[in-house]
């Protein structure tokens, strides 16, 4: 079996078993070097049933292919995914992170859209550093699913 292949059925396959996952598969032929990068990182570098799988998938690579290099990668690497070949998301893949950020919004009107959630969600808006909403933080109910705010009337 081809290399690229091999890879891309065994990715198929994790992404069954790793249903919260995204992966991404690159081949560069300068440095021969095949990347998998594994998201979310939360996972990548903490779920012991995915560090075992990474273990068990480069020791049977490197039995099959000796003369071949393969890299796992995830998204807070120092290199990146440039040219994917092979991409797929699991079903339970939700595309952001657990890390706190902070988002500026620079409309008077704000919308927001949330497919599902499991507790509060936490919002707060800020013009110049004062607050536009008339309380610190807004907290929306798990069962809104569509909510939209125009903020020049909360002032």
């Amino acid at each position: 079996m081809e290399v690229k292949d091999y890879i891309i059925s065994e990715l198929n396959a994790f992404i069954k078993k790793f249903s919260k996952m995204r992966v991404r598969y690159e081949y560069d032929s300068n440095a021969l070097t095949h990347t998998i990068e594994a998201v979310p990182n939360e996972i990548y570098h903490m779920d012991k049933d995915y560090i075992a799988w990474e273990c068990e998938m480069f020791e049977k690579f490197i039995s099959l292919y000796p003369t071949e290099n393969i890299c796992f990668i995830s998204d807070d690497a120092l290199v990146g995914i440039e040219n994917e070949i092979f991409s797929k998301e699991g079903l339970d893949y939700a595309p952001f992170s657990t890390k706190e950020e902070t988002v500026t919004f620079t409309s008077t009107t704000i919308f927001i859209q949330q497919k599902s959630l499991n507790n509060l969600m936490d919002i707060t808006c800020f013009d110049d550093n004062k607050i536009l909403n008339p309380i610190e933080e807004t907290k929306l109910p798990a069962e809104y699913t569509v909510f939209s705010y125009n903020l020049s009337h909360a002032a």
